[in-house]
């Protein structure tokens, strides 16, 4: 189950760990989120990011007959009420989004086993995919150390978000897809240079071909500025963090 509230409350705002996603297992904690008892011994844990939760069980049911009331209970002493349009119960091999990333289990098992396979969500790519061609459309005629500074603050931003799931794919999409754009916005402003030309002066700087560069004077010095690759931004795995505390524990 996740859900989104209309939440000011600050207790509910904090965030658990400075990881994007960190589990902490409130099972055996009468004092946390859930109170735990014989009939839910199914629940397994939740997971909280600024204002979204995720609370997940062994079934349906166990979710829908105990661990809902209990939530809403929860919320409305603080008045808060749970987002109706937002707030989901789904089996995991079907997937589900959460803040920009998709999280599903594999309808069966592959070379890695059967882990959860968790990528950035294919609506926030194509917004990003957007947001890019909107930017690169806007400096079509203005300064190029604009443009590739605007466009490094958006891609630097989105892949560090993401580089610590499956991102691979995604990064590759991106990157041919900024690409393209360059490569057609290149032929647009330099409508009578050739092929080799715009491969020389744009793709060859710093001895890297792959690379988007160009060189402007600044004081006598030489300076380069180059559009980042996501690829190079790579994969960073978190390590898996085991905690027992929650902020609703008074112990704590």
């Amino acid at each position: 189950m996740n859900g989104t509230d209309d939440i000011t409350d600050h207790r509910f705002r904090r965030v658990i760990n400075t990881a994007p996603f960190t589990n902490f297992r409130i099972v055996n904690c009468q004092k946390g989120l859930i109170k735990m008892n014989d009939r839910v011994s199914a629940f397994s844990g939740a997971m909280i990011l600024m204002q979204d939760f995720i609370i997940t069980a062994k079934s349906k049911a166990i979710l829908t007959k105990y661990v809902l009331p209990v939530v809403k209970k929860f919320l409305e002493a603080r008045g808060l009420t749970l987002s109706a349009e937002k707030t989901k119960i789904t089996y995991i091999r079907d997937g589900f989004t959460f803040p920009g990333q998709t999280f599903r289990l594999p309808a069966q098992a592959g070379k890695h086993g059967n882990k959860l396979h968790i990528t950035p969500a294919k609506e926030g790519v194509l917004a990003l995919i957007r947001k890019v061609g909107a930017l690169i459309r806007k400096y079509t005629s203005a300064p190029m150390v604009g443009l590739i500074k605007k466009l490094n603050e958006t891609l630097r931003g989105w892949a560090n978000y993401h580089r610590h799931v499956v991102a691979s794919e995604a990064f590759s999409r991106v990157d041919k897809y900024v690409y393209e754009q360059l490569w057609r916005m290149l032929r647009r402003r330099h409508s009578k240079k050739s092929r080799k030309w715009l491969k020389k002066k744009y793709w060859s700087k710093g001895g890297n071909k792959g690379i988007f560069a160009i060189t402007v004077k600044q004081k006598s010095i030489y300076k380069i500025y180059r559009v980042i690759r996501t690829c190079s931004i790579g994969i960073r795995r978190y390590r898996k963090i085991i905690a027992e505390a929650n902020p609703y524990m008074l112990e704590y």
